[in-house]
C-alpha cells in the first residue's frame, strides 16, 4: 500500500472505463438477458457500493434482479430439455451472488428485500463445502461462507417488526451458534486463521477471510444490536435477545481492524470497514452513557478514535508530490464530529450529574452511627492477625488435636469432652443473630 495514495490518473481512466462499460451494459441490458449481464451488473452494483452512493448501487442492482426473476433463476427446476449441466450449475451459483447480495450489502441500508421468500425454490446448501462444491470449482471457501451468512440475515428481512418472539430468538441463536461454529472450524478464527502472525503469505485470502468474519459481526450487530434502545428511553421485549453478543461484536470488529492495519490493508476499498467502526463507536458511547460493561467500551472507544485518526491522516498525492486531496476517506470527518459532539453532549450531562450529587451531599461523617449493629458480628475493631500469630494459632491446634488423641488412646473408656466455644477464638454465633432482631420486630415503632 502507498503512503501518498492511489495514482491519480490510473482513477480518473478507471473512471471513464467504469462510464463507458456502464453505457455499453444499459443498452445491451435493453435489448437482451442471459447470465453474463446479470454477473456483469453485480460487478456495477459492488464497484458503486463502494465508491459513490447507496442509492446508484440499488439502481443497478435492480436489472440483476428484473433478469433474475424473469429467467426464472430462483427456481430449482428444469425449464426446457435443452439447458445444460453447465447452464444449470451457472443459474444456481448466480442465484445465490444476487441472493448474497439482497440479504449483506443493503443489511444496513435499510433497504426491503428485493427477492421474495416465497418465490425462492431452490435448497439452501448445507455446512459441508466438500460435498456441495463436488465438481464445481468455482465455488470458494469465502463465497460458502457468505451464502450461509446470507441465510442467517435472511430471518432480518422475513420478521414483520422490530421484536423478536421466543420462538424466532431461539432460531436466530442456534443457527448464529452454528454459524460461529463453522467459520471457527473452517478457517476463519480471529486469532490463528486470519493474519495469525507478521509476515504471513497470502495477504489477500487473509484479508478475504477478514472481511468475511466482519459480514458476520455486522450480522450479529444487526440482529442484538436493537437492545441498545433500551439504553436511552425506548422498552424493546425482544426475548433471547443478547446483549453480550453486541459486545462479542464489537470486540471482534475492533480486533480484526487492526489486524489489517498492521498488515497494510486498512486503506483496502471496502464497503463495510468504516461502516462497523462507526457502529462500534456508537455502541461503546451509548454503554458508556448507560453505564454498562465501563472497562471494555472505554477501551474499545479509544482504539476507534485511534483508527478514525488514522483513516483522517491519508492524504492523496500526485506523482509529484504535490498534495492532491488532504483524505481519501470523505466521510472519517463526520464521524469523528458525530463522536465528539455526542462526547460533548454526555459530558455536559455527567457535569450535571456530578453537580447534582454533590449537592445532595457525598460526605457520610462519621461510621459510628452503624458500629452498633456491625459489632455485635465480632468484625468491628478487631486486629488483624499477621503471619506469626497465624501461625501459632494453627500450632495451638495442632497441639489441641494431638492431646485430645492421646487422651483418647489412654482412656477408651471414656468420652472426651467438647472444647469450649471460644476455644478457638470464635464468637458466640447465637449472640450475633440479635442483629436480625431488629429488622424482624414489626412492632417497632420507626
Amino acid at each position: 500500500m502507498a503512503t501518498d495514495g492511489p495514482n491519480m490518473e490510473m482513477l480518473r481512466l478507471e473512471e471513464k472505463l467504469f462510464k463507458y462499460s456502464h453505457k455499453v451494459l444499459q443498452i445491451f441490458s435493453f435489448e437482451w438477458e442471459s447470465f453474463e449481464l446479470i454477473q456483469c451488473w453485480l460487478l456495477a452494483t459492488l464497484y458503486l457500493r463502494i465508491t459513490h452512493r447507496q442509492t446508484a448501487a440499488n439502481s443497478a442492482f435492480g436489472h440483476a434482479i428484473s433478469m433474475c426473476r424473469s429467467m426464472g433463476l430462483f427456481r430449482d427446476r428444469k425449464v426446457t430439455a435443452d439447458v445444460s449441466t453447465y447452464d444449470l450449475l451457472k443459474a444456481k451459483r448466480i442465484f445465490f451472488s444476487i441472493y448474497c447480495f439482497d440479504r449483506i450489502i443493503f443489511l444496513q441500508a435499510g433497504r426491503y428485500r428485493a427477492l421474495n421468500e416465497f418465490d425462492i425454490i431452490r435448497p439452501f446448501p448445507s455446512f459441508d463445502f466438500v460435498k456441495e462444491s463436488a465438481g464445481d470449482d468455482w465455488i470458494t471457501l469465502p463465497a460458502f461462507a457468505m451464502i450461509h451468512i446470507a441465510r442467517v440475515s435472511n430471518y432480518l428481512h422475513t420478521n414483520s417488526s422490530d421484536n423478536y418472539d421466543l420462538l424466532k430468538s431461539q432460531q436466530i441463536n442456534k443457527e448464529i451458534y452454528l454459524l460461529q461454529g463453522w467459520l471457527s472450524e473452517n478457517g476463519f478464527d480471529d486469532v490463528h486463521d486470519i493474519f495469525p502472525y507478521e509476515g504471513c503469505g497470502g495477504t489477500v485470502s487473509h484479508m478475504m477471510k477478514a472481511i468475511v468474519k466482519l459480514h458476520f459481526y455486522d450480522l450479529l450487530l444487526a440482529i442484538h444490536g436493537k437492545l441498545l434502545f433500551s439504553y436511552f428511553g425506548k422498552r424493546l421485549a425482544s426475548e433471547g435477545m443478547q446483549i453480550e453478543k453486541v459486545v462479542e461484536a464489537n470486540e471482534g470488529v475492533i480486533y480484526l481492524l487492526n489486524k489489517l492495519k498492521n498488515a497494510n490493508c486498512l486503506y483496502a476499498p471496502w464497503y463495510i470497514n468504516l461502516l462497523l467502526l462507526f457502529n462500534v463507536g456508537i455502541n461503546c458511547l451509548v454503554f458508556i452513557n448507560a453505564g454498562v460493561f465501563l472497562v471494555e467500551s472505554r477501551r474499545l472507544m479509544k482504539e476507534s478514535m485511534n483508527l478514525l485518526n488514522i483513516y483522517q491522516d491519508s492524504p492523496v498525492k500526485n506523482e509529484k508530490g504535490k498534495l492532491v486531496f488532504h483524505e481519501r476517506f470523505k466521510m472519517v470527518k463526520e464521524c469523528i464530529w458525530v463522536f465528539k459532539m455526542t462526547n460533548k453532549i454526555m459530558s455536559l450531562s455527567f457535569q450535571k450529574s456530578l453537580a447534582d450529587i454533590e449537592e445532595y451531599g457525598t460526605d457520610p461523617g462519621s461510621a459510628e452511627v452503624n458500629q452498633q449493629y456491625f459489632s455485635q458480628f465480632g468484625l468491628m475493631k478487631r486486629k488483624k492477625k499477621d503471619d506469626l500469630e497465624k501461625l501459632m494459632e494453627d500450632q495451638s491446634k495442632r497441639e489441641y488435636y494431638g492431646k485430645s488423641s492421646v487422651n483418647e488412646e489412654s482412656s477408651p473408656g471414656t468420652v472426651p469432652s467438647q472444647p469450649a466455644s471460644d476455644a478457638f477464638g470464635n464468637d458466640n454465633f447465637l449472640g450475633n443473630l440479635q442483629w436480625f432482631d431488629q429488622w424482624l420486630d414489626f412492632n417497632q415503632e420507626i
